[in-house]
This record gives structure tokens, sequence and C-alpha cells, in this order.
């Protein structure tokens, strides 16, 4: 596996009076990973890490070479390819009216990694007293969900 990343951290102490101090931090970090090789006894190069399946639909990630750790595969809606079509690219649906799934796991182009994470974190102390905040952000990246109020329902990559 191959890693590559940047950590930024800066922290600031502004002066301190007697009975008063105030401290500032911020981070930020990038972290890209890559998978450069499975054992060949792995059909297909890849290895299910973690899967989650609600009724007809399944949502499974997968290690597997080449590509970023985490990569999600599953069932997709099918589309109109017949570029000759009045409804060429509109979603197949059936009799109810609901998406046709494939039948084959198909990847999603999506990855549960971040594109990058950062934080503020701040305290503030007066006579004997702190109070501090911290605030986390993690942008990019997919999740796998499901949801909550019914199983039979599709889960999706968001």
């Amino acid at each position: 596996m191959s890693i590559e990343f940047i950590n930024l951290s800066v922290y600031w102490g502004i002066p301190q009076l007697p009975n008063f101090q105030w401290e500032l931090g911020f981070n930020f970090s990038v972290n890209r990973n890559k998978v450069l090789s499975m054992p060949e006894s792995l059909e297909g190069g890849k290895v299910n890490i973690y899967s989650f399946s609600a009724g007809d639909d399944a949502v499974y990630m997968y290690a597997e070479e080449g590509k970023p750790l985490g990569t999600y595969y599953t069932y997709l809606p099918m589309f109109v390819t017949d570029k000759d079509s009045p409804y060429y690219g509109s979603p197949i649906v059936d009799s109810h009216g609901q998406p046709v799934i494939s039948d084959e796991l198909q990847y999603t182009g999506s990855t549960m990694n971040h594109k990058w994470t950062g934080g503020v974190t701040t305290s503030f102390t007066a006579y004997g007293v702190t109070l501090s905040a911290a605030l986390d952000v993690r942008y990019g990246g997919k999740m796998s969900r499901a949801p909550k109020t019914s199983c039979s329902s599709p889960a999706t990559v968001s």
C-alpha cells in the first residue's frame, strides 16, 4: 500500500496576562492512499473489507489493487443506453415505477476517503477557569448508509 500525506499544524499562544490566557490552534491534512498489490490467491485482485445489505440492494467496500483503500461497489440502477431513444439517459423502471437494478456488482467511482481534514481549537482561561472549543472538518469521501426507518429500502452511497 502506498500512502502520501501532508499534515500542517499551527499553534498560537496569545500573549498572556497574569489572570488571562488564550490559545488558538489550526490543523490541516491531506492523505492519499493506493493499494499496490494483493495476494495472487485473491480472485480479481480485491477483497471485501466491509459490506451492508438491505432488501434487494447491497454496498461493498473493497481493498482493490490499483485503487484507494475503501472503494465502493454496489448494484447500480440501469439507464436507457439507446442513443436513438427519446428516453436516452433516463432510468429504467419496473411496473411499480421502481428503478431496475443491474445484476452485476459495479464500481461506483466513490471511496470512503476524505479529500482533506482540518480543524480549529481554542481555549480561554481566566482566574483558573478554562473554556475550550474544537471544530473538526472532514471534507469529501462518501458514506454508506441505509434509511433508518426501513431496512427493506435500498442502501445508498451518498
